[in-house]
Parts: C-alpha cells; structure tokens; sequence
C-alpha cells in the first residue's frame, strides 16, 4: 500500500465466531474478542475461529434423526 511518505505494510488478524440465535450480543463480542486474540497470539495474517461443540439437537437435524 503506497502512502504519502512511501510504502505501508498491512496486517490484518480475525476472531470469526457463530451467531447461534439465541446469545445477547456482548456474548457473541466477547467470543469474537477471545478468538481474535488467540489469531494475534499465532502471528500476523491470521484467522481464529471458536471450536464449539454444536448442540446435539443441531447434530440430529444434520444426520436426520
């Protein structure tokens, strides 16, 4: 990326979550916040997502029991 004073290197670091419906949004913020920190903690350019477990409810509509 080109400045007024020359170039300018760009990183960029994303906590990526799920919105499952039913949290209050500080909840969904502070899970994004926590993987976020951890894409910092693994270097520059990264991409964190939370592992969950999806709830078993979630799991037999994906199987279809």
């Amino acid at each position: 990326m080109q400045g007024e004073g020359g170039s300018v290197r760009v990183t960029a670091s994303l906590g990526v979550v799920q919105y499952d419906g039913r949290e209050a949004l500080d909840e969904l913020v502070t899970r994004a916040d926590q993987a976020l920190y951890r894409a910092k903690g693994e270097g520059r350019n990264r991409v964190a997502s939370e592992r969950r477990e999806p709830p078993p409810q979630a799991i037999k509509r994906a199987v279809g029991d």
